[in-house]
């Protein structure tokens, strides 16, 4: 008997081609830019045995649609 986004909000990950459709707030990040780090990282272990840097953050983006409000109270 919850009805979004009015008694509660719901999230998704990864902005799926539907996500937008849907209205579903989600958060995006860039897939193709990390699947290609990690393999140039691999291709360095492979080639040398170790990587300049072994840990990286990526940006994550918050696209905010029909899905979530404010909070109340």
């Amino acid at each position: 008997g919850l009805r979004v986004p009015f008694d509660v909000s719901m999230v998704g990950y990864d902005d799926s081609f539907y996500a937008n459709e849907i209205g579903l707030t989600t958060v995006r990040q860039d897939p193709i830019a990390m699947a290609t780090c990690a393999a140039l990282k691999a291709l360095d272990l492979i080639e040398t045995g170790k990587t300049a840097k072994p840990f990286e953050v990526f940006p994550a983006q918050m696209l905010v649609r029909s899905s979530t409000t404010e909070a109340k109270g």
